[in-house]
């Protein structure tokens, strides 16, 4: 199979990072790369991107449209290089996570032996939002990569107030679109049995989600798994550990983020929400780390729980 990778990057720090530099090599064993970021960047910094095979095209220029824009410009770039044709498959994917901790190839074939020409690592499914792809890893095949409706999409992308309008017109979407005109897809990841209504497996159970196959950390969660010696076990090159401990170094600490949470009680009375629980769990070395948050009518924090559960 010949792939190219489209690949959106930010960096709050203007910085291409080691993390950055390891997908990215991980990613050009496997195809070519026309790399876009979404923050200004100094020659010096976007040398280190050219300077790696197979990537065709490296730019950063703040444009204020996040992935999706990023996703765009490098899209336009390998249309009117006339490279789309050229590739059985096309790939979207951005630096919101952190690896691969093992190897993507035998991830990547699978994908594309599926028979289906929308393929993505993981699909999410929530009440009153329709089943997707997460757009930080989605392969299109050939035939929706050079296909009108996907190309008048993709250059609709425009800057949008927030991320979660930008998540409802195109992460939401473009699963959305495909499905309309026949195209069938599939996930490398299917996380319907671990789900309900606000749960989200990447967030929720980041190591449960490395024990399932999928080789990436979402950022946003790593800094409190990174130090897990349950992490390690997932770890194939012990070069990656030291350049994922320098990327968290310059990151600010975590904040405690009520979306990290799955909710397990609800009370009512009355059909008034009296009180609600919501625990977050993170397994590690043979033990079970337990947080409660507990909220008044839903919105409402009124305490916290933390206890350590070994195993027997």
């Amino acid at each position: 199979m010949k792939r190219l990778f489209l690949f959106a990057g930010y960096d709050c720090d203007g910085i291409v990072d080691d993390s950055l530099l390891w997908y990215l090599k991980a990613l050009s064993g496997l195809g070519d790369i026309v790399f876009v970021m979404d923050n200004d960047a100094t020659d010096v910094e976007i040398e280190k991107v050219r300077q790696i095979p197979n990537v065709l095209y490296a730019n950063a220029v703040r444009h204020g449209e996040y992935d999706f824009g990023s996703y765009k410009r490098a899209y336009i770039w390998a249309r009117d290089n006339k490279l789309l044709e050229k590739y059985d498959w096309v790939y979207l994917v951005n630096d919101s996570v952190l690896g691969p901790l093992f190897d993507l190839k035998p991830i990547v074939e699978d994908l594309e032996s599926r028979g289906v020409d929308l393929t993505g690592l993981i699909s999410y499914r929530e009440k009153n939002i329709c089943e997707h792809l997460q757009s930080w890893f989605v392969g299109l095949s050939q035939h929706i990569a050079t296909a009108e409706f996907f190309n008048d999409f993709i250059c609709s992308v425009k800057q949008e107030k927030n991320k979660s309008v930008i998540c409802a017109k195109y992460e939401f979407q473009l699963t959305n679109r495909a499905v309309r005109r026949g195209y069938k897809f599939s996930a490398y990841l299917d996380t319907e049995k671990y789900l309900d209504e606000t749960y989200h497996l990447m967030y929720h159970e980041p190591l449960l989600t490395l024990c399932l196959g999928c080789p990436f950390l979402k950022k946003s969660v790593a800094q409190k798994v990174l130090n897990k010696p349950f992490l390690l076990q997932h770890i194939e090159d012990e070069n990656l550990m030291p350049i994922l401990n320098k990327w968290a170094e310059r990151m600010p600490p975590l904040p405690e983020k009520k979306y990290l949470y799955k909710p397990v009680l609800r009370l009512r009375i009355f059909g008034l929400q009296i009180i609600k629980i919501y625990r977050m769990t993170d397994t590690f070395g043979g033990a079970a780390e337990l947080k409660y948050r507990v909220e008044l009518f839903g919105f409402l924090p009124v305490g916290f729980i933390h206890r350590i559960k070994h195993a027997k």
